[in-house]
């Protein structure tokens, strides 16, 4: 993807292309190492959209001394259970620009023929048991085949993101693919279910309920340097097309 397609942003970068998928990076400052470059390889497979923040880290990050008016979490939302939303406006004017445009962006996708917006979070994990972790408001146990969603949660709990049957599917086609290049299986929720209101998937069942959202967790093992990660995205979009 040339930088010609890049569309500068105050948070980073944003590209728009007419596409159901739009991903996302809301720790590609250096919070999730060289998960920008899975970002640019999926939308350029795809000739997706991206939206992707390359300024702002946790307060976690090593830089965030040095540089504490960067620091702002983007995956970390306030959810107004009694209004029934989430509340963006003591939030920092950059997040709620990054935001904006996604919700913009996903808006496009409905009023296009295009059907309904996609919208795929991308994140990093680091020693886990699994490649990847798909996040989707739910956990499943493949001991019972069954699903546990965010119901015994005491506070902020959100809602399955995408239908189970799509989760399941993706699952398949993700581990198939990554069969070759790890040998570490493909979970849905095991670490990461993003079943919190607080959570960055959440925000667009919010927006529109025919729309999908969900979080890929990528082992580090998948995303060692700059070309390799360019790699996973890769392998990544070729089960993606699946869900279309």
């Amino acid at each position: 993807m040339e930088k010609a397609n890049y569309q500068s942003r105050p948070y980073g970068y944003m590209v728009e292309k007419a596409s159901n998928f739009i991903f996302v990076a809301p720790h590609a400052a250096g919070d999730d190492a060289f998960t920008r470059y899975i970002t640019y390889a999926l939308a350029q497979e795809l000739q997706a959209s991206a939206v992707i923040n390359t300024q702002y880290f946790k307060e976690t990050n090593k830089k965030a001394k040095r540089y504490p008016e960067r620091v702002c979490n983007f995956n970390r939302l306030t959810w107004w259970q009694k209004g029934g939303k989430h509340l963006f406006q003591n939030k920092h004017p950059d997040l709620k620009a990054f935001y904006k445009d996604i919700f913009a962006l996903q808006k496009k996708v409905r009023e296009s023929d295009l059907g309904r917006a996609i919208i795929v979070h991308i994140h990093g994990m680091q020693n886990q048991d699994s490649c990847i972790d798909i996040g989707m408001g739910a956990w499943y146990n493949s001991h019972i085949r069954a699903f546990e969603d965010s119901a015994n949660v005491k506070e902020n709990n959100g809602e399955v993101t995408m239908p189970p049957e799509m989760a399941i599917l993706l699952r398949k086609k993700l581990e198939h693919t990554f069969k070759a290049v790890s040998d570490k299986e493909v979970t849905i929720g095991r670490y990461f279910p993003a079943w919190s209101r607080w959570t960055g998937i959440q925000t667009h069942k919010t927006i529109n309920k025919a729309d999908w959202a969900f979080q890929l967790e990528i082992d580090k093992s998948l995303r060692t340097d700059k070309e390799h990660a360019k790699r996973t995205g890769a392998l990544i979009a070729q089960s993606l097309k699946t869900l279309l």
